[in-house]
């Protein structure tokens, strides 16, 4: 197995993780870092306010098509939603599978209409409704989803770093690349760096996560959730402690759990009560919140993930 710095000779220039902008991955095989949409959320550069235009595009058309109930327009915005193998990034084992996540995705939105609706409807337009609200939308999938609407901006970056470092590239037909302007997928001849005859799509260093750091972020929404709406909601103290319970004292986060464990609530249930049943403004310092606690990566903590994650697999 070779890494991208090798492959390209980058190393005998000097250049290391610590020293180029770009994530530093082995190349035939899935990595087991995901994109973070909150990091680049977070970030104030001309990409990522152009790769956060992109992701607003893609949710306000999601907006339009279910609460006009244009169906079929929802079916052909969710159509291109896949897994993208070029980046290296993700659980395929052995190397990346790309297996379409758009059909499993459809399913998935579409069973929860009702849900998504109200929670657009309630101003909660962040790409975090997604994640945070839907079964079966974990951190590989919603950086599936991610990596899909951004991989316009993910490819001009692959090529700026390519001029700037003086790799070569070759001519690619790459598919299902998304137009924020039409809320089209399109397919586009572009310049790349190739491996074993395929294209290689950098990711910038500064905008991925470990599988459990973007579960912890889910935790923390909940956890955030709890303390500001339902450990002070009389109508929720009532639920938990029954109709002669006491009011007067909050909900403490052990009894919570334990209700919706009996009556079969999981977290995902949770949080779309979050997303629904509360008010707006507050929700938006729910996700204010939430996102100053996501945790930016250094160089060296990188590596480690990297290369701990390719001796587990083998």
């Amino acid at each position: 197995m070779i890494k991208i710095i090798e492959h390209y000779g980058l190393d005998a220039q000097g250049y290391t993780q610590q020293n180029v902008d770009f994530l530093d991955l082995y190349l035939g095989i899935d990595n087991l870092l995901f994109l973070d949409c909150n990091k680049i959320l977070l970030g104030n550069s001309p990409l990522y306010l152009t790769m956060k235009s992109d992701i607003d595009a893609f949710m306000r058309g999601m907006f339009v098509y279910l609460t006009r109930r244009q169906d079929l327009n929802l079916s052909a915005l969710l159509e291109g939603l896949h897994e993208t193998n070029a980046t290296h990034l993700g659980m395929s084992k052995n190397r990346p599978q790309g297996n379409s996540v758009g059909d499993e995705l459809k399913k998935e939105i579409f069973k929860n209409l009702l849900f998504l609706r109200r929670s657009f409807l309630n101003g909660n337009l962040e790409i975090n409704s997604i994640y945070f609200g839907i079964e079966n939308i974990g951190p590989d999938r919603i950086s599936d989803i991610v990596t899909s609407i951004i991989k316009l901006r993910l490819i001009e970056f692959t090529q700026d770093q390519c001029f700037k470092h003086g790799i070569a590239m070759q001519r690619f037909a790459v598919n299902k690349i998304f137009d924020s302007n039409s809320l089209t997928w399109n397919t586009s001849f572009v310049d790349l760096p190739s491996y074993g005859g395929e294209a290689v799509i950098m990711i910038p260093k500064d905008i991925v996560s470990s599988y459990a750091s973007i579960s912890g972020t889910f935790s923390s929404f909940i956890r955030y959730g709890f303390n500001k709406f339902f450990k002070t909601s009389p109508v929720y103290k009532q639920l938990v402690r029954g109709k002669d319970g006491r009011i007067d004292t909050e909900l403490k986060r052990k009894e919570f759990d334990e209700y919706n464990k009996t009556i079969g609530l999981n977290p995902k249930a949770i949080s779309q009560q979050i997303l629904t049943e509360f008010d707006n403004k507050d929700l938006v310092e729910v996700f204010e919140e939430v996102r100053k606690r996501v945790y930016i990566l250094n160089d060296d903590e990188l590596v480690d993930l990297i290369e701990n994650n390719v001796k587990k697999a083998n």
